[in-house]
């Protein structure tokens, strides 16, 4: 370090140390490699896909993403990394295990219906798939391993035609924080950022398709982009952003986002401006001027931590932030956790506005979902989605915890929605780590059985035949023309439903 002219007591100059010794190895090994055998593919193992580190890769022939749901890493962990690495251009597949808990685990198995469940998120995504295993040390295969991949693996053989080639399809994208953050020189030193896992779960319970890009990422693709809770604006970003607008997408921030890097005014353009003192009350509250969702209650809703304190300029008010009566001091108090909403005072300023195609909301909202699960936080995103993008690309009435996926084969004329239901459950509190940590334990037991489950595809065209991936039966299915939408029933539906959307000549899946 000191002949590079670095500081070892430094935090930051052992960060950038660290980074290029890294580099300097990849490109080493991969010369070594790929001079005798230029064929041979280099995956540099770690447990986690860095996002805005994109330098790295080009070393990869390609990534396997480390992602055990019953090892402290959940089940909304695998579709974050999946929709990053898939805008790598790389192959990628999924590697998970039949371990309950970790890795080299000996005794421990997963229910069967959990790895089925596993496997085919991973080919509704785009991914390959690995199950993780380990051989006794005596040398003998366990057979009751074998026994409970056998039903994921025959699902994986029967989608394999359908896989081959697909692209996802999506009009979303997701501005990564941890991009951010690693593009100006930072590291997070975790596997999830808490804004970024907390936007892409409400994505996936609202079964919207999305990526999950860094700011040099092409915005082209997408309609709308979300910037959640702390992505600060250069002036090139801003530009990019603005252009992005012009040429007919939508934003959506919260929080900090679209401020500039110092956090003194907004280069996205949100129809208001910070105001001169920050935000006095601790809770607010948020109050709607209208119905942004039906599933929001008629009420305000307390806000778990400070936003920005504001003053509308041009921007369309949408929600108001309302004080409380007081801060909760030593010598101030009301109830058990804090003070209420005062009814009689007037708003302290906007919480949520829109200025034509962008929305803005004052308070970190997916950082606060994250933490408190509160739903409708999540509506009142799902609201501005549908003001911000009203028509959307797949859809379904089954509950929040169904994923859906939409791939297309292009050469086939072809696309399959995918369908997943497999409720979560969290049941174990703190397994032990040999670091000193522990870990919750996020499982799959029950998967029920859905009937005449249903679901949309937006299309311009009416198809040729709509059929299961797995039975190769026609699936009921009816198409209208007049909300261009073709709707599909799944019969039966046990953890996972393919439908195999065959176009006509002139149908195309609508843009």
């Amino acid at each position: 370090m000191k002949s590079e002219g670095l500081d070892p007591l430094s935090a930051d100059d052992r960060k950038s140390h660290d980074k290029r010794v890294l580099l300097r190895f990849f490109e080493r090994f991969s010369q070594a490699v790929n001079g005798e055998f230029p064929d041979t593919r280099i995956f540099f193992n770690s447990g986690h896909i860095y996002k805005g580190q994109d330098e790295r890769y080009q070393y990869y022939g390609h990534l396997e993403l480390e992602s055990l749901p019953t090892g402290g890493w959940g089940y909304d962990h695998f579709p974050v990394s999946a929709r990053y690495a898939d805008t790598l251009n790389l192959p990628y597949l999924g590697m998970t295990g039949r371990f309950h808990t970790h890795w080299g685990e000996f005794g421990g198995f997963k229910r069967a219906d959990a790895l089925t469940y596993e496997c085919c998120l991973m080919v509704s995504l785009g991914a390959r798939c690995s199950i993780g295993d380990q051989l006794h040390p005596n040398g003998h295969m366990d057979f009751a391993t074998y026994n409970l991949i056998r039903p994921a693996y025959s699902r994986v053989k029967a989608l394999e035609p359908y896989a081959s080639n697909a692209t996802y399809q999506r009009e979303v994208a997701i501005l990564s924080v941890e991009a951010q953050v690693s593009q100006l020189g930072s590291h997070l030193g975790h596997r999830s950022e808490p804004s970024d896992s907390a936007s892409a779960r409400m994505l996936l319970e609202m079964q919207i398709p999305f990526d999950l890009i860094s700011s040099s990422s092409s915005f082209d693709d997408y309609k709308l982009i979300i910037l959640p809770d702390s992505i600060r604006l250069n002036d090139d970003l801003a530009v990019r952003l603005k252009a992005f607008t012009d040429a007919g997408g939508a934003i959506l921030a919260t929080g900090e986002s679209g401020l500039d890097v110092e956090g003194k005014r907004y280069l996205l353009d949100i129809g208001a401006e910070l105001s001169d003192t920050p935000m006095e009350y601790d809770p607010s509250y948020l109050s709607c001027r209208g119905k942004l969702d039906d599933d929001l209650v008629d009420a305000s809703v307390v806000m778990y931590e400070k936003g920005a304190s504001l003053r509308a300029t041009d921007g369309d008010v949408l929600a108001d932030v309302r004080p409380s009566y007081f801060n909760r001091t030593w010598d101030k108090f009301c109830s058990h956790l804090h003070t209420p909403e005062d009814p009689d005072a007037a708003p302290l300023g906007p919480a949520i506005l829109q200025k034509g195609s962008v929305a803005y909301v004052a308070y970190p909202l997916f950082r606060l979902y994250g933490t408190t699960g509160q739903t409708l936080y999540k509506y009142l995103v799902r609201g501005l989605i549908n003001r911000l993008m009203p028509s959307q690309l797949i859809g379904t009435e089954l509950p929040s915890a169904t994923r859906m996926s939409l791939m297309k084969q292009a050469d086939e004329q072809r696309q399959v929605l995918h369908v997943l239901y497999a409720p979560t459950q969290l049941r174990g509190s703190g397994v032990p780590y040999n670091d000193g940590q522990t870990r919750a334990v996020e499982i799959i037991e029950d998967a029920p059985e859905l009937k005449e489950a249903k679901a949309w595809v937006r299309m311009d065209e009416e198809p040729a035949d709509v059929t299961c991936a797995y039975s190769g039966k026609t699936l009921p299915w009816q198409y209208d023309s007049l909300d261009k939408k073709l709707h599909i029933v799944f019969p039966s539906l046990h953890i996972h439903g393919a439908a195999v959307i065959s176009q006509a000549d002139n149908a195309v899946a609508a843009e």
